[in-house]
C-alpha cells in the first residue's frame, strides 16, 4: 500500500509544487470550512453506497442511474445534460458557473487546497457560506480530510472509500490520453499519479468490486 507522505513527496519533487503554498491554501480553505463535522454528518448518507465515478473522457450522461451514488471529477461536469451528480470533486479549475448551478440544485461539493488555487478559492467558495466538504493534500488541518488523492479523479475514488463505499465504477477515465487544455507533459505525469493512486486504492479494497470500463481502461 502506498504511504501518502512519501508518495506527497515525490508529487513535489516531480511537478516542482511547492509544498509551503499547498499548506497556505489548505490554510485559507480550513477558515472558511466552518460546518465540517455538520458537513461530513450529512454525506454519511451516501456511505454503503454503489458509487460509478465520471471522468472527462466519455460521453454525454443524458440520465441517471438509479440506486447508485454519482460522483463527477470536476471536467467531468460538462458530461451531464438533464440532471445533477450527487457529489462533485473539484480544485476549481472546471466549470465553475455549471458547478455552482449544480450545488444550488442540491449536488454536494467535495473542494480542494492546493498552492494554484488560493485565489479561485477566496473568490469561490465564501458564497458557499461553508456549505461543502473540503480537502488539502499537505498536512493534517482542522476542518479539512487528507483524501491522500492528488488529482480530482484518484481523490474521488479516495472519497468513496472513505464513504465505504460497497463497489466503485469509473467512467470516462483515460490515462494515456490527457483531456486537457494544456496538453502538457505535466499534465502526462499528474494522470500517472492518478492511475497510480487508484490502482493502490483497488488492491486496498481487499476483493471488492473495483470495475474499470473496458473502452476507456
Amino acid at each position: 500500500m502506498i504511504q501518502w507522505e512519501d508518495l506527497y513527496e515525490r508529487i513535489c519533487r516531480e511537478l516542482v509544487i511547492d509544498c509551503k503554498s499547498d499548506y497556505t491554501s489548505t490554510k485559507v480553505l480550513s477558515a472558511m470550512a466552518i460546518h465540517q463535522v455538520t458537513f461530513i454528518k450529512r454525506i454519511n448518507s451516501f456511505r454503503n453506497g454503489n458509487f460509478i465515478i465520471y471522468g472527462p473522457a466519455g460521453k454525454i450522461i443524458e440520465r441517471k442511474e438509479k440506486g447508485v451514488v454519482s460522483v463527477v471529477a470536476d471536467s467531468a461536469i460538462d458530461r451531464f445534460k438533464n440532471f445533477v451528480p450527487d457529489i462533485i470533486v473539484t480544485d476549481l479549475d472546471g466549470n465553475l458557473e455549471r458547478i455552482m448551478s449544480c450545488w444550488k440544485d442540491g449536488t454536494v461539493l467535495c473542494i480542494h487546497a492546493h498552492g494554484d488555487n488560493i485565489k479561485r478559492i477566496m473568490e469561490f467558495v465564501p458564497a458557499l457560506e461553508g456549505d461543502f466538504l473540503g480537502t488539502c493534500q499537505s498536512s493534517k488541518t482542522e476542518n479539512l480530510l487528507n483524501l491522500h488523492g492528488f488529482t480530482d479523479g484518484d481523490r474521488a475514488v479516495k472519497l468513496a472509500q472513505f464513504l465505504e463505499a460497497q463497489t466503485i465504477r469509473l467512467d470516462g477515465f483515460d490515462f494515456r490520453t490527457p483531456v486537457s487544455k494544456y496538453g502538457s507533459r505535466d499534465k502526462e505525469k499528474k494522470l500517472r499519479f492518478a492511475e497510480m493512486i487508484i490502482l493502490d486504492s483497488a488492491r486496498e479494497r481487499n476483493g471488492k468490486e473495483f470495475n474499470f470500463i473496458p473502452e476507456v481502461f
